[in-house]
């Protein structure tokens, strides 16, 4: 039996994730296909376009015979810290032969000469020899397919690397062209403005952009499997989408209950940033997120570490939670999310082979976990149930559907 591994955040699932999904069954012969995805918030520092349950579904009637959570300590960390929380999450479960990720690149031994180098300052220095390859420099896929293999060197993982080249449109194209291929970084406008656009009070009115909710599926479907669009579909019949700036009321409301908190307590806040973020609170004339975070942005302080640490705050993320990772080896747990019906033989390896526990009910996790493991899962969990308070549309006719209740999908292909 051969089992692929693939690490992804597929906010939202489209085309290009399809081809992944299609070139690493292809190119690994795999049997099965496990994915290791960020849950409720990703890696950027910002809620994910739709809630980890529905972006399962779609990987799994896409090609994904079985789909596991990654924590949302490790999911919206540094691309370092993603790295080590996913490969580890693939290694521990003791069955998986090779590890696919896409990238700009495509040229694996470029890609591997980069991870064995010993960079001071990492990122930009991968970006210089990008560069001097005569590659793209605006790589984030090549970054985290560096980072991956560093994972893999850095844990003597047996699995094997095997990337994909990007198709299509790049990662940084806001423009949703014509063509098969779309970043998700372009349709994520598309999926707020059908979320704008279910809205019970503009249900039967346009969006922002002067389009319907069809008009909207319509230009969606070029982009997305046409197992996904339903799915989409639904969602949005009963969910808003989810930005940044949603959580600024709460975020707001933390800063004013501790005003004199010590904020280099949280993840990825050092002394420097906390003290940009107390004078900001201090100076602030404006109530919106976005305006905040803008006045902490420096040369020095890139705007996805200000968005995480910002979201570590609200879902109170410390640095005590990443002594607890790395205790454990940056895999405290496996929280399994969906599978593929046809994929029990798959399910049943997993349950002999895998290095640490497999969380599949919630109720049981007390009898699985040791204390500070249950901790991190705590953290999934509120912060998953906060996703789902603020994305619901009608919250007096809509079904809250917390953590504990949320079934493991069990899915079928046609």
């Amino acid at each position: 039996m051969i089992v692929c591994g693939i690490i992804a955040e597929f906010n939202p699932f489209h085309n290009g994730h399809a081809y992944l999904l299609e070139q690493a069954r292809l190119l690994t012969r795999a049997d099965y296909l496990i994915v290791v995805m960020s849950g409720d918030y990703v890696q950027r520092g910002e809620p994910a376009c739709m809630d980890k349950y529905c972006r399962a579904k779609a990987a799994i009637l896409a090609g994904a015979d079985a789909v596991f959570e990654l924590p949302v300590t490790v999911a919206t960390g540094s691309a370092e810290y993603f790295a080590r929380g996913a490969v580890a999450a693939l290694d521990a479960l003791g069955i998986v032969d090779y590890l696919c990720f896409g990238s700009e690149s495509g040229n694996l031994q470029k890609l591997q000469e980069l991870a064995e180098k010993d960079f001071r300052s990492k990122h930009s220095n991968i970006r210089q020899s990008f560069s001097n390859e005569s590659l793209d420099t605006e790589l984030p896929n090549n970054i985290l397919a560096v980072e991956y293999l560093r994972a893999l060197n850095y844990f003597h993982s047996p699995m094997k690397p095997i990337t994909v080249q990007r198709e299509g449109a790049g990662y940084h194209d806001t423009a949703a062209q014509e063509g098969t291929y779309c970043s998700a970084t372009a349709l994520r406008p598309l999926l707020h403005s059908l979320s704008d656009a279910s809205l019970p009070a503009t249900i039967h009115s346009k969006s922002s952009q002067g389009e319907n909710k069809a008009e909207l599926l319509h230009r969606l479907s070029r982009f997305v499997p046409d197992c996904t669009l339903p799915i989409i579909s639904e969602y949005y019949n009963s969910h808003r989408y989810l930005e940044f700036r949603s959580v600024s009321d709460l975020l707001f409301y933390h800063f004013m209950m501790h005003p004199s908190e010590d904020l280099t307590d949280y993840f990825d806040i050092y002394g420097g940033l906390a003290d940009k973020i107390q004078n900001a609170l201090f100076q602030k004339r404006s109530a919106d997120l976005l305006e905040f975070r803008n006045s902490l942005k420096t040369k020095d302080i890139a705007m996805t570490h200000i968005s995480r640490a910002l979201l570590h705050i609200l879902l109170s993320i410390k640095n005590s939670d990443v002594e607890i990772i790395k205790k454990y080896e940056y895999c405290a747990y496996l929280r399994l999310l969906g599978f593929y019906k046809e994929a029990s033989p798959l399910m049943n390896m997993i349950k002999t082979s895998s290095k640490c526990p497999i969380i599949t009910k919630l109720a049981d996790a007390k009898n699985k976990l040791q204390k500070d493991q249950l901790s991190l899962l705590e953290k999934d969990i509120a912060a998953s149930n906060l996703y789902q308070q603020l994305s619901l549309i009608n919250k007096e006719t809509a079904e809250f559907i917390g953590e504990y209740r949320q079934p493991v999908i069990i899915a079928k292909r046609l």
